[in-house]
């Protein structure tokens, strides 16, 4: 009798489980159904140009900015502006990080030391290529405007 009830309950599970693999697979189904419907609805528009347009078109926008000339001392003063503005906020940010670290590194235990030197070494390499990027800026620039 024992050995029945087993047997109908391992049936009625494999069915019951069968059944929610079937209505998840039927969703699946509609769902793909309707995204397929969807597609056919909405024609795509396709706006296509020959060789020769897109060529003509390169060469009119070519042409307009050959027209417009290039001020030195506008690209310079701009470039001076983002080089400064971006290294005062460096800067900054890596002071601030860097006493956020100290301060932790001395209120912390024998443990907490350990963590934050393993923070120290990323540190460090961020302030190395930080400032190490704005000097190859500042030396490529002092280079160009030398050779013009």
């Amino acid at each position: 009798m024992l050995k029945n009830v087993k047997k109908y309950a391992i049936i009625t599970y494999i069915t019951r489980k069968g059944k929610r693999n079937m209505k998840i697979f039927n969703k699946m189904i509609l769902i793909c159904c309707s995204i397929l419907l969807l597609f056919s609805l909405f024609p795509m528009i396709v706006q296509a140009h020959s060789i020769d347009e897109v060529v003509n078109e390169a060469d009119s926008f070519i042409n307009a900015g050959q027209n417009i000339p290039i001020k030195q001392n506008n690209l310079k003063e701009t470039s001076d502006m983002i080089y400064n503005i971006a290294l005062s906020l460096g800067t900054l940010i890596a002071v601030a990080v860097g006493s956020f670290l100290g301060i932790k590194f001395m209120m912390a235990g024998a443990e907490g030391k350990a963590e934050i030197k393993e923070k120290l070494i990323p540190f460090v390499v961020g302030c190395i290529i930080l400032f190490g990027a704005f000097g190859i800026w500042k030396l490529v620039l002092t280079l160009a405007a030398s050779i013009q």
